[in-house]
């Protein structure tokens, strides 16, 4: 955890000041957008929520945000539409590996690995950035989205023809409600649940699938 919160340290004094030219105030505010995208819950965070909590501008949220994307220390998942949703909807950010998340965590005295819900958010790092990872070495999928309508499903792939596939995450028992809904709602001929379940199991039109299968595949 200290190695790697050291890594972020370093991104922070030289990738970040390299990509762009933010004045040494703004070097606290960076420190604090990551502390914050790391404790959040699941979940979407837009520019004018982080500027509300953190008292700074949204157009200086938006660029922070940016910038650290280009760095790669972390990566957007934007909601599943047209561009009008995905401007009036928040965006999820995830850490390029979980491990990142968890020494943040650690670092602020925050990390419980007994907690379900921390795992569950863990994991849905650990998803995302494999799927990220897929997609920038394979093209599959060739989109990366969430479900923003309600109960949708954590992920929504696309592939070349535009079939789309609901992907939920979860730690501990896992229900399909949200990954049916989502089916129902762009018509998938599938959905997927990545869980802690014991083996994989297809029931009626969902794969559930052990995230430690995921994770080595």
């Amino acid at each position: 955890h200290e190695r790697i919160f050291s890594m972020i340290d370093r991104v922070i004094e030289k990738d970040v000041f390299s990509v762009q030219a933010f004045n040494t105030d703004t070097r606290n505010t960076i420190s604090r957008i990551i502390s914050f995208l790391a404790l959040q819950s699941p979940g979407g965070t837009s520019d004018a929520k982080l500027s509300e909590r953190l008292q700074v501008s949204p157009t200086q949220v938006r660029s922070i945000l940016d910038v650290l994307e280009k760095t790669h220390l972390v990566f957007s998942v934007k909601p599943y539409g047209g561009a009008g949703k995905v401007v009036r909807k928040a965006w999820k950010y995830y850490f390029l590996s979980p491990a990142i998340n968890s020494a943040i965590r650690f670092k602020l005295g925050s990390y419980d690995s007994t907690s379900r819900e921390m795992m569950g958010v863990l994991a849905e790092n650990l998803v995302a950035s494999y799927f990220l990872r897929m997609k920038e070495t394979l093209n599959i999928p060739t989109g990366i989205f969430y479900d923003s309508e309600p109960e949708g499903a954590d992920f929504l792939l696309q592939d070349a023809k535009n079939n789309i596939i609901p992907v939920e995450v979860g730690i501990g028992k896992k229900e399909s409600g949200q990954v049916n809904k989502s089916i129902k709602r762009y018509d998938s001929k599938y959905g997927i649940v990545i869980c802690d379940c014991p083996k994989i199991e297809k029931k009626g039109n969902v794969i559930f699938l052990p995230i430690q299968t995921f994770s080595f595949a």
